[in-house]
């Protein structure tokens, strides 16, 4: 039964506001995306979401480099020509990793 309880659990609240934490964050790394990546593209997040973070790959562990090979979408090639220039732009920004080496995003 609800109707019985008044105690408020602590971890629920801190679970929620970690998940509203981790929500934010990634809406606004979709804007990063969409505004400074791809030129203002207009896209609705669920469409961003699709084009890209579905998209499959492979990375390479290099002594100063972590290589991401993405594979294109063929299906939808005016995107994939905004995303080659985006991942120029992702490249430019010299993305580092944990142990110093930074991040490459190549179409492979």
């Amino acid at each position: 039964r609800i109707q019985g309880k008044r105690k408020v659990y602590h971890v629920d609240v801190e679970l929620d506001q970690l998940m509203t934490s981790f929500r934010l964050t990634f809406a606004n790394l979709l804007v990063f995306l969409a505004k400074e990546i791809l030129d203002n593209t207009p896209i609705e997040m669920n469409t961003l979401i699709q084009s890209i973070l579905f998209l499959f790959g492979r990375v390479e562990q290099l002594p100063d480099c972590r290589k991401v090979y993405i594979n294109k979408n063929e299906k939808d090639p005016q995107f994939m020509n905004k995303l080659q220039k985006g991942l120029s732009k992702l490249n430019a920004l010299k993305i580092r990793t944990p142990s110093g080496g930074f991040y490459e995003f190549v179409f492979g």
